[in-house]
């Protein structure tokens, strides 16, 4: 009975804890929405350091499908955001997010398989 009253104080402060940073943190967003000024489409750019061309709100490559992101340059997006895109710009980028994620997994499953098969080859002998 006595460790389920410690455990259960404990949940008590981290949920409390929890509460209280996710309330600091949108009291927080609240001020710095209400601080930023709407800037003009061309202010809202960055540099994209592969290929020094300025990502805008009208020059989104994150929508074109037809090209993979690399992970840097699916980076290079998300921090040249200045507000939540819309539903569909997110789920382009998601996608990409994804398609980045299944590169990687591909890659270590070949390299798994690799593995495994020199281990089976070697044990043959």
């Amino acid at each position: 009975y006595d460790e389920n009253i410690v455990l259960s104080t404990k949940y008590i402060d981290i949920i409390s804890r929890n509460l209280s940073e996710f309330q600091n943190e949108n009291n927080n967003d609240m001020k710095r929405r209400n601080t930023v000024n709407h800037l003009d489409k061309t202010n809202e750019s960055s540099k994209n350091s592969y290929n020094n061309e300025t990502l805008t709100l009208e020059n989104k490559h994150y929508n074109d499908m037809s090209k993979n992101l690399t992970k840097k340059e699916l980076f290079d997006v998300l921090n040249s955001l200045k507000e939540c895109p819309s539903n569909e710009d997110l789920r382009n980028i998601w996608s990409h997010t994804v398609d980045i994620a299944k590169e990687g997994l591909d890659n270590l499953l070949k390299e798994s398989k690799t593995s495994v098969q020199k281990y089976l080859d070697n044990n043959i002998h």
